[in-house]
């Protein structure tokens, strides 16, 4: 009878103890970092266009503006198939074109001279995870986020002589996807798409001698919303 008993007692401590192995095995804290680059998708406009004779430079200027290399890490607590984490995004891009001609519209004279602008947005947001582990001995994963919180821009430019900064905050979200390739038990590779939404309402412009608050509509909001694919190495601790 003791060892009947005895038996199913065993089988019990044997069960538990594995699976609290297992539980140990599950990562908890993942530390990512990548790099790579991203399109601007919204809209743009060539502003006063019209009284620039070589407007090919002003379009060739704004497809170059969007472009935006593109900076990223994050690190998450990660639970079984989850995890809650911190996102931390860097975007920029710029653009330069020389020798603008513009026509002043008196019929008498035209001004030449250069456009300089360079655009940095950060941004710092809560995030959640979710991960799935697949392939032969799990190598790959699948992992996506979703993430919400502050972005900060910085636009510089010079246009004709003239230095103008503009600065704003706002509210941005970013949603992610990717697949990884685990190299070790610690360490993974892995390829991103993302899309990083905000658009700046409300922006201080200053011009070097005077500062100005504008309030900006629908129309003529700066969006720098934009899709991305990064590559970069993440890190599992407690693996």
């Amino acid at each position: 009878m003791k060892q009947k008993i005895l038996l199913p007692t065993l089988l019990l401590l044997i069960s538990v103890s594995l699976s609290a192995q297992t539980e140990y095995k599950i990562p908890r804290l993942r530390i990512s970092t990548s790099g790579g680059l991203g399109y601007l998708v919204a809209e743009g406009s060539t502003g006063d266009a019209g009284s620039i004779v070589n407007v090919e430079k002003i379009t060739q200027f704004n497809n170059d503006l969007r472009w935006t290399p593109s900076l990223n890490a994050d690190v998450h607590y990660l639970f079984k198939d989850w995890g809650l984490g911190v996102k931390y995004i860097f975007n920029t891009s710029s653009a330069t074109a020389t020798d603008l001609i513009v026509d002043v519209q008196d019929n008498q004279h035209y001004l030449v001279g250069d456009a300089l602008e360079k655009m940095y947005v950060n941004y710092v947001g809560l995030s959640v995870s979710g991960q799935y582990r697949f392939g032969r001995e799990e190598r790959f994963q699948f992992f996506a986020s979703s993430s919400g919180g502050y972005a900060r821009l910085r636009d510089e430019s010079h246009v004709l002589m003239r230095n103008m900064l503009i600065t704003g905050n706002a509210y941005g979200v970013n949603y992610e996807m990717g697949i990884e390739y685990f190299l070790n038990s610690n360490f993974s590779w892995g390829l991103n798409t993302a899309f990083f939404w905000t658009n700046f309402y409300t922006v201080k412009v200053t011009d070097g001698i005077s500062t100005e608050v504008k309030k900006l509509g629908r129309e003529d909001n700066i969006n720098v919303s934009n899709v991305n694919l990064t590559t970069g190495l993440r890190y599992y601790i407690n693996k």
